[in-house]
C-alpha cells in the first residue's frame, strides 16, 4: 500500500463508530508525521472527538506535521485547556514542536502525594533482557530493551521455583540480596543475565482513580519477610512500570510492553516511564484503552551496572 493510500485509509477510519479504530487511525497518522499532511482537515475535526485518546492523538499528529499556521496554533491552544490531562499534555507538546511556548499551569491534575514510607523495597531479580525485533511493531522504534516488571518479557532464572531446591525468595517472590539472587543464574550463562531491583508504591490504579492500599497484602509469595535494609549500591533507577496485578509467584502484565501502550504514553528506551506522576496518571487511563484488566500497581525499576560479573552497562 502506498503512503497516499495508507493516509487515505486512516483518514476514513477517523470517522469509524468504533473507538479503537479511531484511536488506531489517529495514532498511525501521528507516526506518519509530515507525510500525512493530507489528513490535516480530518485531524482538526478529530480534536473534538468525544474520547480523550482520539483528541490527544490528533493533537500529537498536528504537532508532528509541522504546519504552524495561525489556525492550527489556535486550535492546539484551545486543546491545551481540554478537560482531560492527557489531551492537555499532547497539545502542549505539539505547540512546543511548532515553536510555541508551553503553558504548564493547569496542565496536569494535582500531584499524588507519595507516602513517606513509599516506595517500598521488594527485592532483587536477575533477568535476561529482551530486545525487540524489527517485526515487533506493537512497540515504538525508540525502545531498545524491554525492562518491564512482567515475566512475560524478560525472563527469570529457569530454576528459581524448582521443586528440587531450596526456595530462597521473599514474600514478594524476589531475592533479599544480590548474592542469593546470583546463585540461581546458570553458571554457563552468567554473561547473559543482568541484575535488577524493584520498589513499589502503596497504591492501586483503575479508571476510577488512585486507591491507597496495604501493599504487603497484595504481594504474591509466601510469609517470609522482606529485607528492610537492602544494599542498592551500584544500582540506578531506570524508570517506572505499571503492572496489572500480582499473581501467585509472579507479577502480571505490563501494559506498556504487553499491550503496546508504550505507543500511547511516553516511555524511555527501556519501555519504562521516566516520571512518577506521569506513570501514575497513565495507569489510571489504561483500563479505558484496552489494557489488561486492573488493578494496576506502580513499580520503580533499578538496574545494576558493572558489578558481580554481570555485563558492563552504562547509565543512559
Amino acid at each position: 500500500m502506498s503512503d497516499k493510500s495508507e493516509v487515505q485509509k486512516w483518514i476514513a477510519e477517523l470517522s469509524n463508530d468504533d473507538l479503537m479504530w479511531r484511536r488506531y487511525a489517529a495514532s498511525a497518522l501521528s507516526e506518519m508525521g509530515k507525510s500525512a499532511k493530507e489528513a490535516l482537515p480530518s485531524l482538526i475535526k478529530a480534536l473534538d472527538d468525544e474520547h480523550w485518546v482520539v483528541r490527544g492523538y490528533s493533537a500529537r499528529s498536528l504537532g508532528r506535521m509541522g504546519v504552524a499556521d495561525e489556525s492550527i496554533i489556535s486550535l492546539l491552544t484551545k486543546a491545551s485547556h481540554d478537560d482531560d490531562w492527557w489531551v492537555r499534555h499532547e497539545a502542549n507538546r505539539a505547540l512546543s514542536e511548532l515553536g510555541q511556548p508551553k503553558e504548564e499551569i493547569g496542565m496536569y491534575p494535582e500531584d499524588y502525594k507519595v507516602k513517606s514510607s513509599d516506595p517500598m523495597f521488594l527485592g532483587f531479580l536477575p533477568r535476561k533482557v529482551l530486545k525487540p525485533k524489527p517485526e515487533d511493531s506493537w512497540l515504538p522504534p525508540h525502545i531498545k530493551q524491554i525492562c518491564s516488571v512482567s515475566g512475560d518479557n524478560s525472563k527469570r532464572p529457569p530454576n528459581m521455583f524448582g521443586s528440587d531446591r531450596e526456595w530462597n525468595y521473599n514474600r514478594a517472590c524476589l531475592y533479599d540480596d544480590v548474592e542469593s539472587a546470583s546463585k540461581d543464574i546458570p553458571s554457563d550463562e552468567e554473561n547473559e543475565w543482568e541484575m535488577f531491583a524493584y520498589k513499589a508504591y502503596s497504591i492501586s490504579l483503575d479508571k476510577n482513580g488512585i486507591h491507597e492500599i496495604d501493599l504487603l497484602k497484595h504481594l504474591p509469595g509466601c510469609s517470609q519477610s522482606i529485607n528492610p535494609n537492602p544494599d542498592l549500591s551500584g544500582f540506578h533507577s531506570i524508570g517506572y512500570d505499571i503492572i496489572n496485578g500480582v499473581n501467585y509467584l509472579s507479577y502480571g502484565c505490563s501494559p506498556l510492553a504487553c499491550n503496546g501502550l508504550a505507543r500511547d504514553f511516553y516511555t524511555n528506551e527501556f519501555c519504562l516511564i521516566d516520571d512518577l506522576q506521569y506513570a501514575i496518571r497513565a495507569g489510571v487511563k489504561f483500563e479505558e484503552i484496552g489494557a489488561e484488566p486492573p488493578p494496576y500497581y506502580v513499580f520503580e525499576v533499578y538496574r545494576q551496572y558493572g558489578k558481580n560479573n554481570f555485563r558492563q552497562n552504562h547509565r543512559p
